[in-house]
């Protein structure tokens, strides 16, 4: 399969290019109105494109190690929403890294976004660095730690105490890293935000709330603090370009699985689609197939585990607490060893074929209070060895995974974090909540497949393609055409046994065929599935009748011998009429 290249440059040549590239930024830039501050700080991007994005004009921080190193940049725009909205380079490290005001001193302020952090260095003159992430924090207060031992930080976290309409996870996870680290802990006091309070007070009250902070040392600050609501990650401190965000989600595929970059754009843009399901009437299943074991299976699906939404382990759950999952939770649920565990479990099959549209979306059971409609429509994952069940195939994103060569690496992925999966897991979060709405309002491409149901499944991710900006539709759209082209050349099993049997008709150059003659054919077939068709036992003649009763075929009893004297069971030629014109691709020679 011929792929494309993707524009990632190295990290060190784009800073390089970047910065070639500085200009002073003006007064007047949205960065600074929306951080309420008339100083500039800072340089602009004079000309550029990063990310498929126009960065002209746009204001750039480099982000840092602890040693000051310079490991990456972030440029701020103002979107079509009157965002600010980031943009990084592709493929840099965020984890441990930050922007920084002033420079490094004996007492520095982390907080989480840039604006806030410019704000602060401005009304104080202290140095302040922004972590961008929640998930960060921690891990930036220890690489200044690592460097400085003896720096005094204090965490600046927006928080207004005692408004019960704020999500407090995130002044709970300051205050609980402050108070591990013997760190002073300040927040916005008598407002929402810091650049709330500047409005409202003026610089002298953000210095105040700064010079008041203390180290967290009980429970009892929690006291005004409302329960923390949902299980998501905690989203990114500002919204988030689209093509930038895709880049570093391809990114992080391909380092992790062996798969063609038009696969990783197809996975990338599926697991933004289960933060925005809901906003569709289609949930195409992800199948992720291998030809045999240690292809990256297990690093697949921990990758997915670890930046869908709201996951859950299908194969480990009873069918009555995958409905209430469903119902409740609005998972992604993810299945393993399908190849095994569908055959046991019939529910579950009904769960995956029902849950395909929003509108068939249930299943009915009677419970303890009478005939239940049990909803089954959100994401789902498969994974198995070998080929997925004919039922699914058509339902299917499938993602084919082979074992890596020698010369060929992938990271192993950790299950859980702080790690760059949960900061990348951030800005999805933070790039759902801000464009969830905008999928109800796109109209769906249409790629001109042959079969409709490929076109189904690719509709919605095709949505979010258009939406994310830069070339994802044009990657997308190739994507898909190039997954439909190598399905096309594949067959299915049933198409497969017909081809065989018009082929076994023509080899014996006779009308009818018995069904033992007709099984030894198909057993001879040494790229053919038919000798372990049984997981692992060869064809056998109820297996063959099975296949056939889809196609309207049953086996009859047949005079054969020279002299017709013998009576068994097979199939004549014509009763394939329909099916060998329907089904079989390749001409066979009557």
């Amino acid at each position: 399969m011929t792929t494309s290249t993707f524009p990632i440059s190295p990290i060190d040549a784009t800073v390089n290019a970047l910065r070639r590239q500085l200009v002073a930024c003006p007064p007047e830039h949205a960065f600074f109105q929306q951080s309420a501050i008339d100083t500039a700080v800072g340089s602009v991007v004079a000309c550029g494109e990063l990310a498929d994005v126009d960065c002209t004009g746009n204001f750039i921080r480099a982000l840092r190690n602890g040693g000051g190193s310079v490991r990456n940049a972030v440029m701020y725009r103002v979107n079509d929403k009157g965002q600010l909205e980031q943009v990084f380079i592709p493929g840099a490290r965020h984890l441990g890294h930050f922007t920084k005001y002033g420079k490094f001193a004996p007492r520095m302020i982390v907080t989480l976004d840039d604006a806030t952090a410019a704000l602060i260095h401005t009304s104080t003159d202290e140095t302040v660095v922004a972590v961008l992430y929640p998930d960060n924090l921690e891990a930036v207060c220890e690489e200044i730690l690592r460097h400085r031992p003896d720096t005094k930080i204090t965490i600046a976290v927006d928080y207004k105490l005692g408004d019960l309409s704020q999500d407090s996870r995130l002044v709970r996870h300051a205050m609980a890293i402050a108070g591990q680290h013997g760190m002073k802990l300040a927040l916005s006091g008598a407002a929402r935000t810091f650049v709330e309070l500047q409005r409202a007070s003026g610089s002298e009250a953000i210095a105040k709330q700064i010079e008041f902070a203390k180290v967290p040392e009980t429970d009892a600050d929690e006291a005004d603090m409302p329960e923390s609501p949902g299980t998501l990650a905690l989203p990114a401190a500002t919204a988030q370009n689209g093509s930038s965000l895709m880049f570093d989600l391809v990114a992080a595929v391909r380092r992790s699985v062996i798969v063609s970059e038009f696969s990783a754009v197809l996975i990338a843009l599926w697991v933004v689609f289960t933060h925005v399901f809901e906003h569709f009437t289609i949930a195409p299943l992800l199948a992720i197939t291998s030809p045999e074991k240690r292809c990256g299976k297990t690093n697949m699906l921990t990758f997915l585990a670890r930046l869908c939404r709201a996951v859950f382990a299908a194969s480990n759950m009873s069918d009555a607490a995958i409905y209430r999952c469903i119902k409740q939770e609005k998972p992604t649920l993810l299945m393993d060893e399908a190849d095994t565990y569908l055959m046991k479990n019939k529910a579950m099959i009904g769960i995956l074929n029902s849950g395909y549209k929003m509108k068939t979306g249930f299943v009915v059971r009677s419970g303890k209070n009478g005939i239940e409609k049990m909803t089954t429509f959100c994401p789902k994952a498969i994974a198995l060895i070998g080929e997925m069940p004919e039922t699914l195939k058509d339902r299917s994103i499938h993602i084919r995974l082979e074992r890596k060569s020698p010369d060929e690496k992938v990271e192993a992925v950790p299950e859980q974090g702080p790690d760059e999966l949960s900061l990348l897991c951030s800005r999805l979060v933070r790039w759902a909540a801000d464009n969830g709405n905008a999928v109800a309002r796109v109209k769906p491409e249409t790629l001109g497949l042959n079969n409709d149901r490929a076109e189904d499944n690719a509709k919605p991710l095709l949505v979010i393609a258009s939406i994310m900006g830069g070339n994802w539709l044009e990657r997308a759209q190739t994507a898909f055409k190039a997954h439909a082209d190598a399905d096309d050349k594949t067959l299915s099993h049933g198409e497969w046994l017909l081809t065989d049997t018009a082929r076994a008709f023509a080899q014996r150059a006779s009308s009818q065929l018995l069904t033992a003659d007709l099984l030894d054919f198909l057993h001879a077939q040494e790229e053919a599935p038919w000798l372990t068709f049984n997981r692992g036992r060869a064809m056998t003649a109820r297996d063959l009748a099975g296949m056939f009763k889809q196609f309207g075929i049953s086996s009859i009893q047949m005079r054969h011998g020279n002299g017709q004297e013998k009576v068994g069971r097979g199939y004549q030629r014509e009763q394939f009429t329909q099916a060998f014109a329907r089904y079989v691709k390749a001409k066979v020679a009557p």
